[in-house]
């Protein structure tokens, strides 16, 4: 069985990497400029178009939604444990060498703040407050993914990891409505019922409920991804996440049309396709992209450490 859940977690990991990396080729676009700009389709790096945005990374590269991952799955994997102060001082540190501008006011504020890596819950409870309490943009989705790897308190350890930078209810709820999926998806084999779904987000945050619907029955059309506004919107990245699952067929089919679908599609297709690498498993995934990921030893490395890692914790249970 082992080697069951090792494919599903490999490819969950590996998934998550490809789609941010070719969602990067239609971020911030709609879905008529994104099929302006690819008329054939967006289906490896080469083809990622050199414009003020995408320059600042080469073809093939992650962006921060798997960078941030990739740190605090390290510092897991170093600690032997989740350990929110450890993890804290890791992304300080990388938030300090790093020199790009893609963070998100709230990442960049707690980051920054003197008090964060000795008190990273309150520091971002404080941003949050700071900012109104009106942010809930979509760079928590994928830990509510890796929440879900961990067999063990896996509400806990997604609430944990959420918490390193994001605060508010929506994030939250968002965030274990995608990891509930992946944890039925990786330990059971099966999706999510509908009605499961909308009895867990109702004990969160009753407002996300219509947007699993829409995701459920309304068409990719209807959940209005590449809308300028909301592009970024927790909610919707949610959406994009659970709209193939019931509506695709196949890891490359949730891909493809993710990344068409444009709008924040480097974190919607990472999410997507950590769900579809999940179901489908490593070997449905298309290895063309795998192979050209900037740092695939270093990303496909950690992959193979973290089902490790996962599964010696699931056998010591």
């Amino acid at each position: 069985m082992n080697d069951i859940y090792r494919q599903r977690l490999l490819g969950g990991f590996m998934g998550y990497a490809i789609g941010n990396a070719l969602g990067l080729g239609t971020e911030f676009m709609t879905s008529d400029e994104a099929a302006i700009r690819y008329p054939q389709g967006l289906t490896d790096y080469s083809q990622i178009i050199r414009d003020a945005h995408r320059s600042q990374w080469q073809r093939g590269d992650i962006t921060n939604d798997t960078r941030i991952l990739l740190h605090i799955v390290e510092e897991i994997i170093r600690q032997g444990r989740l350990d929110q102060q450890a993890i804290a001082r890791r992304l300080v540190e990388w938030y300090d060498d790093d020199h790009t501008t893609d963070h998100i006011p709230c990442i960049r504020w707690c980051l920054s703040d003197s008090e964060y890596t000795s008190d990273p819950v309150g520091t971002t409870r404080k941003v949050w407050s700071q900012m109104g309490h009106f942010d809930s943009t979509n760079e928590a989705i994928g830990r509510g993914i890796l929440g879900a790897t961990m067999h063990n308190n896996p509400r806990e350890t997604t609430a944990a990891l959420i918490r390193l930078t994001h605060y508010g209810t929506r994030c939250m709820c968002t965030a274990h409505m995608v990891g509930h999926m992946a944890y039925d998806l990786l330990w059971h084999g099966h999706v999510t019922p509908i009605e499961a779904l909308t009895s867990l987000a109702r004990n969160f945050d009753e407002t996300i409920v219509p947007y699993l619907y829409r995701a459920y029955e309304g068409t990719l059309a209807d959940l209005q991804l590449d809308d300028e506004d909301l592009c970024n919107d927790a909610a919707h990245t949610m959406m994009a996440a659970l709209w193939p699952l019931w509506h695709c067929n196949s890891a490359e089919e949730t891909l493809h049309t993710i990344v068409m679908a444009a709008g924040d599609a480097d974190t919607n297709a990472s999410a997507a396709m950590a769900l579809a690498g999940i179901r489908y498993g490593y070997d449905a995934l298309p290895k063309h992209l795998i192979e050209g990921l900037i740092e695939r030893e270093r990303i496909e490395n950690l992959a193979h450490r973290w089902s490790d890692f996962v599964l010696a914790d699931l056998d010591s249970h």
